[in-house]
């Protein structure tokens, strides 16, 4: 009988620890699967929505803190949450407007319980009206890594915006890929502003955040597609050895290694002068090809509205009409240079390295970029772009007749 109880409180215990562990789920197949959506209690589409709460069903127990960090309703709506095994209920606080547009989006950072993250991100459209509002702004930001980047959005009335205390109408976070679609828009004037929200209070800090100003003030109209880029006032910052060639003399150089094009052949007989850093060259043209004007999506962002100089319209980098340089940025060193009248361009001391290549319009004239400022008088970013591909110079080489496309 002693033996029997003492089984019997073995059993007892491995039962109980059993149920201890089955508030988490473990093992099993599907581990590696991504995770979606595959149920919303709001339809894309749905009209004349008067629910005070969106339930949205997951395929597998979800790392609850990556969803919620990421939701994002726009306009700006706030709202309380409770999870139930897969499901999460977002309860509206806020009235939302009488026909109005919504957007709900979940990007692609959140994961699932294992860590597997969403492949895409997931939004759907919704108005508390007859109609749907279908214009749209999508863009991108210029950095190496997107994570903690927000886009602001703001509708242009003709009051001055006070970014510190206004939060933004629309609010959604930057994608992995650097993308960013803001969905549901009426027809009006917006300003875009990316942020790394340092305190993440949905204000605009500009001395803790991290921002990119806009170029220009993209408008809806007709309901159109509008494009952007963004670039952070971090990005192409003065690496450890910044130089600006623009005043060097280029006729009195020290002598050049030979020049390297591809396929060429170097001769391995030529003397390379010994110097405490070993330079390289790097010359060509910038070709400027004008682009047809285009609002549509997926329609070339540079020329929207070409060569237009009046303030918050987009200028057409081709044909800027001001003086234009090239920056070559790398791990290490940063290089400037002005371009000349016949559109060519030299960057005669140069360490070897992998560059990226960065093309402005100065429209001040003070001969650096300017990424823009919201204190005290706002100022636009300078125009810009990035060329899609880098460059990797070698030491002894000399990189001549490359190419720079603005388009």
């Amino acid at each position: 009988m002693k033996h029997l109880r003492i089984l019997i409180q073995i059993t007892f215990a491995i039962f109980l620890v059993g149920c201890a562990n089955m508030s988490a789920p473990s093992g099993g197949e599907g581990i590696k699967q991504t995770p979606t959506i595959i149920r919303s209690s709001v339809q894309d589409g749905q009209l004349n929505f008067s629910e005070k709460n969106i339930i949205l069903e997951f395929s597998a127990y979800m790392n609850r803190a990556s969803v919620t960090d990421n939701i994002q309703i726009s306009p700006t709506t706030n709202y309380t949450y409770k999870w139930s095994a897969k499901k999460i209920t977002l309860f509206l606080s806020d009235s939302l407007t009488t026909a109005t547009t919504y957007s709900l989006q979940l990007t692609g950072d959140y994961s699932d319980y294992y860590g597997n993250k969403s492949g895409a991100p997931f939004y759907i459209v919704f108005s508390t009206g007859e109609n749907i509002d279908t214009g749209k702004i999508v863009g991108s930001i210029v950095t190496e890594k997107s994570d903690g980047y927000y886009i602001f959005c703001y509708t242009l009335m003709d009051e001055q915006i006070d970014y510190s205390h206004r939060k933004p109408d629309y609010k959604v976070q930057v994608a992995n890929d650097k993308t960013f679609t803001i969905p549901a828009l009426k027809d009006g004037t917006y300003r875009i502003i990316t942020v790394k929200d340092a305190d993440k209070d949905g204000l605009i800090n500009q001395i803790n955040d991290t921002l990119g100003i806009p170029t220009f003030d993209p408008t809806i109209v007709s309901q159109n597609t509008a494009n952007i880029k963004l670039i952070p006032h971090n990005v192409m910052s003065p690496a450890q050895n910044e130089q600006d060639t623009t005043q060097m003399d280029t006729n009195n150089l020290p002598p050049q290694p030979p020049s390297h094009k591809e396929g060429g052949e170097i001769d391995l007989d030529d003397k390379i002068t010994p110097v405490t850093k070993v330079y390289s060259r790097l010359s060509g043209s910038v070709n400027l090809t004008t682009q047809p004007n285009s609002n549509k999506e997926g329609g070339n962002n540079l020329t929207t509205q070409p060569n237009s100089n009046k303030e918050g319209d987009e200028i057409d980098l081709t044909t800027c009409n001001v003086e234009s340089y090239l920056i070559i940025t790398s791990k290490t060193n940063k290089y400037q240079t002005k371009i000349t009248a016949d559109n060519t361009f030299i960057f005669p001391e140069i360490e070897a390295g992998e560059y990226s290549i960065m093309y402005f319009c100065d429209l001040n004239g003070n001969g650096e970029y300017d990424y823009g400022s919201l204190e005290p008088v706002f100022s636009y970013a300078e125009p810009f772009t990035i060329l899609d591909e880098k460059i990797t110079i070698k030491e002894h080489w000399s990189v001549d007749d490359f190419e720079v496309r603005v388009k």
